[in-house]
């Protein structure tokens, strides 16, 4: 029974080391190997639309996915979560690493293939995965973490060698993360998953559960942190979608 159980991952796992390690459909990426681009924003900014338009003219693009052992990303990757590593404030305390990498639907953004597939872990769903998926998630949060802004550090795994923000107008953000994530639309309540998720990355936001304070935050938080990046330097620009055409991104 275990066996049967295996053999999906097993194939799929096998399917991507011909695809994307092999060498037979071209050169393996390894996490050190640096990408072209990189694009951030918050979710419902137009990622998974713009990572439509990249792939129509011909990249080879991912969606909230950088780990080249598992998809194709040779050309980059569109990601809200990648975001984590423009963040210049604290790092989260053991609290907050606990409401990100403790409950499965929150710590699915920190490793799988959206950063790094743990590999000394067996899938999600195999019977005492979870402990060791907690400390993966807590090894690639604390990796990520701001590992942009350090200077001469070249922790972030991996490297772009551009990187800008996306920005979209922030009431129709707000508009798209209500329907999503909010019961009764704005003036209603917000997931408290997502809330509780939020509160964890961003400790000073106003995390109530009021459905519009809750995606307002959000969107103000994200984009701050973003833009005080792009001061720095860490970030080579920003732009709005609503202007902006896939091959002027590219």
């Amino acid at each position: 029974v275990a066996g049967l159980m295996l053999l999906p991952f097993a194939c799929l796992r096998v399917y991507a080391w011909v695809l994307l390690r092999s060498g037979l459909f071209g050169p393996a990426l390894s996490d050190a190997d640096l990408r072209p681009l990189l694009v951030v924003g918050t979710q419902s900014s137009g990622t998974s639309s713009l990572t439509v338009g990249l792939r129509r003219i011909g990249l080879e693009v991912a969606h909230e996915n950088s780990d080249a052992s598992y998809s194709r990303c040779r050309d980059g990757t569109v990601s809200w979560t990648h975001g984590l590593r423009y963040l210049d404030h604290a790092p989260p305390d053991a609290a907050a690493l606990a409401r990100l990498c403790d409950l499965p639907y929150a710590r699915m953004g920190f490793y799988k293939d959206t950063f790094r597939w743990p590999a000394e872990c067996p899938p999600e769903w195999w019977p005492g995965a979870g402990a060791c998926l907690r400390a993966a998630c807590r090894a690639v949060v604390r990796d990520n973490w701001g590992c942009a802004l350090r200077e001469g550090d070249g922790t972030c795994r991996p490297p772009f060698a551009r990187a800008f923000l996306q920005a979209r107008h922030p009431l129709k953000v707000c508009a798209s993360l209500s329907a999503k994530f909010c019961r009764a639309g704005l003036e209603g309540r917000a997931d408290p998953e997502l809330a509780s998720f939020l509160m964890a990355l961003w400790p000073e936001g106003t995390w109530d559960g009021a459905c519009l304070r809750t995606v307002g935050w959000y969107w103000t938080l994200y984009t701050e942190a973003m833009l005080r990046a792009k001061a720095k330097g860490a970030l080579d620009g920003a732009y709005r979608v609503e202007e902006t055409s896939p091959c002027e991104v590219a």
